[in-house]
């Protein structure tokens, strides 16, 4: 069997933003992370008593970073993100109504 590579196992110059993007993109807006990583931004958010936006911001910027270290390129990463930030607001504000973003 043929199994295909995720965008962390692709060397850098293998890089193909049209597959390697839609991958990082479709791991993250799975549903199954989207409850994960919003709980956790959630009661992050929560501890620390800030709005669950700064930390969500924060969480993006990391991951952001990490694959930048990977070489993925910035614009790719840009692209990514916004959907990524998108599903995860949208599900944290049915999820958790009374939380302040």
């Amino acid at each position: 069997f043929f199994k295909q590579k995720t965008a962390y196992e692709i060397p850098k110059r293998d890089w193909s933003s049209d597959v390697c993007s839609s991958d990082l993109v479709s791991y993250y807006t799975d549903p199954a992370e989207v409850a994960a990583w919003t709980s956790g931004i959630y009661y992050m958010a929560k501890k620390l008593r800030k709005p669950f936006i700064d930390v969500l911001e924060d969480i993006l910027k990391r991951i952001g970073r990490g694959w930048l270290s990977r070489g993925i390129p910035l614009e790719d990463i840009k692209n990514a993100l916004r959907p990524i930030r998108r599903k995860w607001l949208d599900y944290a504000k049915k999820r958790y109504p009374k939380a302040q973003f």
